[in-house]
């Protein structure tokens, strides 16, 4: 059984701690996201090391402030995924005109290379459901946190991740309660985001027991057995970047 994680940060000290080891182990498979120059260039070179490493590229709008789209051309026109990107007036205050400049830049390259995109929509998310609805690529949003607005991704047909937060955020719950199997992924968001929300360490052997989980959630919510919900998001993944 191959295993999926539809979106993921590593640290330096994860692979310390033998994270490409553990994929390795349980044929975990990672959309890995390089989100500044610098990140960029740590997740292609862990790319080079394993199989299981799928990047994903983009300017995320944390760091809109700090860096340009022009710094990343490179590889947001050698990527399988652009993302994450997007916009967020909740976990930091850059000015949203320059978010969005450089989300609206990443998404007509997207869109010139039809390349499915992975969205951050934090605090933004009707704004952006506005924003995509004059593209014609497929959208993965990652970690929808908001209650509201969701109507306007599922007419979009989009897909969405779900995160380990589902067993208590009620955004999330609404998420799997909301969109059709066919169309969610499992995300960790990375050991970082597990550690933050039990506030203990976490190793990356704890990782396939997470992503079980999550996907053990949708599982019961949607009444499908957990292993065809594992089968058909990698069959999905599939079918959107020819991954196998």
């Amino acid at each position: 059984m191959n295993l999926l994680d539809a979106h993921l940060h590593i640290r330096q000290e994860d692979l310390e701690n033998s994270f490409l080891e553990m994929m390795e182990k349980n044929n975990l498979y990672g959309l890995v996201a390089g989100t500044m120059p610098s990140d960029c260039e740590f997740v292609a070179k862990l790319a080079l090391k394993s199989r299981f490493i799928i990047p994903t590229y983009g300017l995320h709008p944390w760091y809109a402030n700090q860096y340009e789209v022009s710094q990343l051309l490179a590889y947001l026109h050698d990527c399988v995924i652009i993302g994450e990107i997007g916009m967020d007036n909740v976990w930091c205050d850059i000015p949203l005109d320059k978010q969005r400049k450089a989300f609206i830049k990443q998404l007509d390259i997207a869109q010139k290379r039809k390349c499915p995109v992975i969205l951050h929509t934090k605090g933004c998310e009707e704004e952006i459901a506005e924003i995509i609805s004059g593209y014609s690529i497929p959208f993965i949003v990652h970690w929808y946190g908001s209650e509201e607005h969701l109507d306007k991704y599922i007419a979009q047909d989009c897909y969405f991740t779900v995160g380990p937060s589902v067993h208590m955020e009620k955004a999330m719950q609404l998420v799997v309660k909301e969109v059709p199997a066919e169309r969610l992924f499992v995300e960790s968001d990375g050991l970082y985001t597990i550690e933050w929300l039990t506030g203990k360490k976490a190793l990356p052997e704890i990782l396939p027991d997470v992503l079980y989980g999550i996907t053990k959630y949708i599982s019961d919510i949607k009444g499908i057995k957990t292993s065809e919900i594992q089968n058909k998001m990698l069959q999905t993944l599939n079918e959107l970047i020819d991954i196998q």
